[in-house]
């Protein structure tokens, strides 16, 4: 009986000799950017198309133990993947490609049953599992925070609002996109514009902040602005899609049994996509047309692109965020010296403004 012989593994000098480049080429270039950026473009291509027929698979064990990396990225979950994948997709998708990029592998870390994932996360920084850990908002308290502030680790914190912290922070800046959002309804001929929001005082986050965006922006233009409020989810109330559209459904609802047709808004501005799903159902029920009676303007970008009919939104540009985490999490591991000098870092990612089919010209 003849043994089947074992197959050799190729290795990054099997690589050089084929393409007659020197195994430090080959190595610089199979570890991606930022160091095969230092070659042309058909030199790494060359190197990669061996290494595809030859069958190259790089051994990270070896190359964590020579150098004390894991070249893996963590990033801490509140709860399954389920309940966060509708909000968090997007910024776990910019996430992963940058990580990707940049040679890293992902991991995520979900609570266990007897500690939360910011916890086994930063156990797992400790003992080198990870080289760095990201934080989305909704996995965080501010005692959590607290802890964090006091390990000497590459943490870094997504968020679409401000939160007092010294650790680096990614967070989105809503003034841009909103401004262009007015600018945009402007440019259509609307000159009265209705800000549709929670009360003010009962939701900092997506209400206070961003309507005192939209006032200044329709202020700048000499434009006049008017608000319809809707009640803040009652607390306990669950933070589901359906309860916020709901929410925002009755609110237009009532504002629009109070007025005749004819002085209905002609364009809304929404603190909240959900909220302005919300709208549509109410404006549709009313009698009216999205957009000929009444343009809606939301914010997020989750779920505009299957409105009906497809939403003119302010996104959050949670991919970027994601991306520029990833970027100054990896700075940090690759050198601790950040870790400290980037204590309190602010990096803004503009929001950004979509035209679809929700706005058009006001009704004469």
């Amino acid at each position: 009986m003849t043994r089947k012989r074992a197959t050799k593994a190729v290795r990054l000098k099997d690589i050089a000799v084929k393409t007659g480049m020197s195994i430090a080429t080959v190595c610089k270039i199979l570890k991606g950017p930022p160091t095969s950026d230092l070659f042309a473009e058909g030199s790494v291509k060359r190197v990669k198309q061996m290494a595809d027929r030859l069958g190259y698979r790089p051994n990270y064990h070896a190359r964590s133990l020579q150098t004390g990396k894991s070249m893996t990225v963590g990033v801490a979950m509140a709860g399954s993947i389920e309940s966060n994948i509708w909000f968090f997709g997007q910024m776990l998708g910019g996430i992963q490609n940058q990580a990707r990029l940049l040679g890293h592998s992902l991991l995520l870390i979900s609570p266990e049953k007897d500690r939360d994932s910011l916890a086994t996360g930063l156990e797992y920084a400790r003992c080198r599992q990870i080289d760095c850990l990201i934080v989305p908002h909704f996995a965080y308290s501010e005692e959590s925070v607290r802890q964090m502030e006091n390990v000497n680790l590459s943490v870094v914190l997504t968020t679409l609002y401000e939160r007092k912290t010294s650790l680096p922070t990614v967070l989105m800046d809503p003034k841009p996109g909103i401004a262009q959002a007015v600018q945009h309804l402007a440019d259509l001929g609307h000159r009265r514009l209705t800000w549709f929001g929670p009360v003010p005082g009962t939701d900092q986050i997506l209400g206070d902040s961003r309507e005192a965006v939209f006032s200044s922006a329709v202020k700048s233009l000499g434009l006049k602005g008017d608000s319809v409020y809707f009640s803040k989810l009652p607390a306990g109330a669950p933070d589901e899609v359906g309860e916020w559209v709901q929410g925002g459904r009755e609110a237009m609802l009532k504002h629009l049994a109070g007025v005749p047709k004819d002085q209905a808004p002609t364009c809304l501005v929404c603190s909240d996509e959900r909220h302005a799903l919300g709208a549509y159902s109410a404006i549709l029920e009313c009698g009216l047309k999205i957009p000929g009676d009444v343009s809606v303007v939301g914010f997020d970008n989750i779920f505009a692109p299957v409105a009906c009919p497809t939403m003119t939104v302010v996104s959050h540009m949670l991919p970027e965020i994601g991306r520029k985490a990833v970027e100054m999490a990896i700075a940090m591991a690759d050198d601790p010296a950040l870790v400290v000098k980037l204590r309190g870092h602010r990096e803004y990612i503009p929001s950004q403004l979509i035209v679809s089919k929700s706005t058009v010209r006001p009704r004469a």
